[in-house]
Formats: structure tokens, sequence, C-alpha cells
């Protein structure tokens, strides 16, 4: 008998698994993670390593991490952006930690059982928990508190608003809120998808139960603001990315205005 039970980002989260080779150079265990983070969609495809790993040089400079010697990642999933930043980190130093040590401390949490446990093997010192976005506790507090492309599977904008204040509490000095959909151009990602799916599929994958969420960028901006934080917003640019141009990065200073 046919399932016909509707799918939620949960479930497909949740079924995605592997076994990770970690006996193999650094690019070669992106590659497969990529996999696990939904690189190889259509709507995602054409993205490299090498030009992920690019974006993540061009943040860890435009958020000035080298100041950071902890990081935390809200939806962390199966762990790309934690462990790409930890590369970046060991290149680049900064803070308290000298050159090829990565950072002192990394944490993260994710809603996927399967992915949690893929990212703390692939990135054994740290200390990465299943759980849902807004549940995470605000202690101890990390240097800088990050998400990339999650906000887009929140259920509403309260939601989204609560785990951006909670970020906010845990960070001592930087938030990243990365790959965001913005709002001004939901029609254009809304055609972009229909064209690489065709209708039916996109309706499949995009509407209903796996509905995204998209984000005028003055939302960031009010609660930074309301804050007396420094926000610093510019339009994603992954080179090869094909959803770049329809999303945002935002970075949050805790360094009042």
């Amino acid at each position: 008998m046919k399932n016909n039970t509707t799918k939620t980002w949960h479930d497909i989260w949740a079924g995605k698994n592997a076994q990770i080779n970690k006996n193999t150079e650094a690019n070669k265990i992106l590659e497969q993670l990529f996999v696990l983070t939904g690189f190889d969609s259509k709507s995602s495809s054409a993205i490299s390593v090498e030009n992920y790993r690019k974006f993540v040089s061009e943040t860890f400079k435009w958020a000035d991490l080298q100041t950071c010697d902890s990081l935390y990642e809200v939806g962390c999933g199966a762990g790309v952006f934690l462990y790409a930043m930890e590369l970046e980190k060991a290149l680049m130093g900064g803070g308290q930690q000298q050159m090829n040590s990565g950072f002192a401390r990394l944490g993260g949490i994710d809603y996927a059982k399967n992915l949690c446990a893929i990212a703390q093997s692939v990135l054994p010192h740290a200390h990465i928990v299943q759980m849902q976005a807004k549940d995470f506790d605000t202690n101890p507090q990390y240097d800088c508190v990050a998400s990339f492309s999650v906000f887009h599977y929140f259920e509403n904008l309260n939601y989204a608003k609560e785990v951006i204040y909670k970020m906010i509490a845990k960070a001592k000095k930087k938030v990243l809120f990365l790959d965001i959909l913005d709002s001004k151009k939901r029609d254009e990602d809304k055609s972009y998808k229909i064209k690489a799916y065709g209708e039916e599929e996109y309706k499949k994958l995009y509407e209903g139960e796996t509905k995204h969420l998209y984000y005028e960028k003055s939302f960031f901006r009010e609660i930074a603001h309301d804050l007396n934080l420094k926000c610093d917003i510019k339009d994603q640019n992954i080179t090869g990315y094909k959803n770049s141009s329809f999303r945002f990065n935002c970075a949050i200073s805790k360094e009042k205005l």
C-alpha cells in the first residue's frame, strides 16, 4: 500500500545518514558532509567545496572571527559549517589560539539525532547535542554563536525571534545568521525553484508541511536596534550556489553602539 503520509522537514533530515570516511583529507570529508546538508539538490547544484570554503573564509574575515576562540552553531546538521570554520580558524588563528589549533571550544545543536552523531564523529572534541533550536541553554556562553541555512525551516517569525534573542544572549562577541531567505525575493525564488523542479515537485517540496519561511532584513535590524547592538547585513554570494540570489547574511556584534 502506498504511504501518503506528508513528510515534514524533520522527517527529511532524520532520513539522511552515511558512514563518513574520516581517514582522508579535509576537503574529502567536506564533500561527504555536503550530501547530508542538501548541497547536492537541484536548487543548490554547482556549489563546490572550494567555493564553500572561500565563503567561510570571507565570512570569518567579515565577522571578525579572529577575535573568537569558541564557536557554537544552532542547527549544525552533520557539521559541515562547524567543520569548515574549524579549518579556517586553524589557518587564520587569532584570539588566544595559535595557528593550526582551531577553536578552543566548539558546540552545536540539531533536531536530527542521526546528523548530530555524524557531526560528533567528524568533530570529536565538540559538544553536539540533539534538541530543538529554541531549547538550548544560554549558558555556557561562546564567543560566536551562528546558524547557517536554518531559519527558513522555522515554523513562524515568533519562533525565529525567540531563537534570535537566545543566540544573542549566548554569544559573548558575535552572532551570525547566514543564508536567510529574503522576503523581497520570494517570487523570484519560487520561479527559480519551479523551473528547477517542475511545479508538481515544487509543491511537494516547498508547500504545506515543508514550506519555507522568508524574512525582511529589517526583522534583524530592529532586534539589534532594540538591544543597541551593531548589525551588518549583506546579500549572500557563494560562487556556484544558485540559492545565493535569494538570500542574505546578517552579523550582529555584542559591542554596544
